[in-house]
Order: structure tokens, then sequence, then C-alpha cells
């Protein structure tokens, strides 16, 4: 196994990349800003109890539809809680079944250019969205996992990220999920 250092100014100037992800739309602070931030935190540890425990994906959809409405006023594009919103957005999507995979293609290609904003081209998240994709359009396409682009985009993505025996025992779960 290789390891590299990477020295890009991205890479080792994390500062700026945490300024991008804890900004906020608004200038001014105010109470009012620091209880709507609570408020959405709070919001997305209990939608992550729901998701986690699997009890109801249809009210943790609905919650974080009201908490991407509250979000959408002072939260930027890349905020850190804005993403969070959007896996479990995600999230409770692919576990409301095939009548909102539709919807699933859609938010999970938005996280993915929020994954890859965040994370660079390559990262294990971004390897592991694009198999779940991959997956869940077999199901709309109803065809073979081997035949569609997004799984073939997946195992390059596997490939770099997590290398060729680990990437053999996530194929190996995944095909029999499918």
């Amino acid at each position: 196994m290789h390891y590299v250092k990477c020295t890009c100014p991205r890479c080792s100037d994390v500062l700026p990349m945490d300024k991008v992800m804890t900004s906020l739309k608004v200038t001014e602070e105010s109470n009012s800003i620091a209880r709507k931030l609570a408020l959405i935190k709070e919001g997305i540890a209990n939608v992550r109890r729901m998701v986690n425990i699997e009890s109801d994906f249809q009210q943790g959809h609905s919650e974080c539809k009201r908490l991407f409405i509250e979000a959408d006023s002072i939260l930027s594009e890349y905020h850190w809680m804005r993403i969070h919103l959007l896996q479990l957005k995600f999230q409770t999507e692919k576990g409301m079944g095939i009548a909102k995979f539709n919807d699933t293609i859609e938010t999970g290609n938005k996280l993915l250019k929020l994954y890859q904003f965040a994370y660079g081209d390559y990262h294990p998240n971004i390897s592991l969205l694009l198999l779940v994709l991959s997956t869940i359009s077999v199901t709309i396409k109803k065809t073979t996992l081997h035949e569609t682009s997004e799984y073939k985009n997946a195992l390059l993505h596997l490939e770099i990220t997590h290398g060729s025996p680990c990437m053999d025992r996530v194929l190996q779960h995944f095909t029999k999920t499918v």
C-alpha cells in the first residue's frame, strides 16, 4: 500500500474550506439566527435518529423538507448542515422505496456535487454514493447492474478509493442486495 501526502494549496490550507463550510447567507449575528441554527441542528439529529432506527422515512422526509425551508434563509450552499440535510433527504427517499427513486437519483446527484466540492474527485464517500446510485438506476431502468454507466463509474472510483481486495468485499455486499 502506498500513501501520498498531498501538498496542494487546497489540502495544505484548510482554513478557506472551513470558512466555506461554515458560512452563512446573513451577515449580522443575532439571537434569532443562533436560535434558528440550533433548531436546524436539533432537527438534523432527530431525522438522523429516525433514519438510524428506520422508524418512519416519510416523517423523516417531511422533516428534511421543513428544515430545508428554514436553512435556505441562512445557510450558504456549501454549509456542512446543508450537506447533512441533503444526506438525510437522500436516505429517507431511498428508504421510502421505488416510489421515490426518481427523486432519490436527483437528490443523490446534488449530493455528489457537494461531496466532490468537499472531498475532491475521489473519496470513499463518493465511491459508495455512486454505487448506491447505480443500484437505484438498475431498479428504475429495469436492467442489470453491469449494464449501467453509473455502475462502471462506481467501479472506477472504488478501485481508486478502496483498492481491489476491499472493493471485492464491497461489491459482494451490494450485488447481494440488488
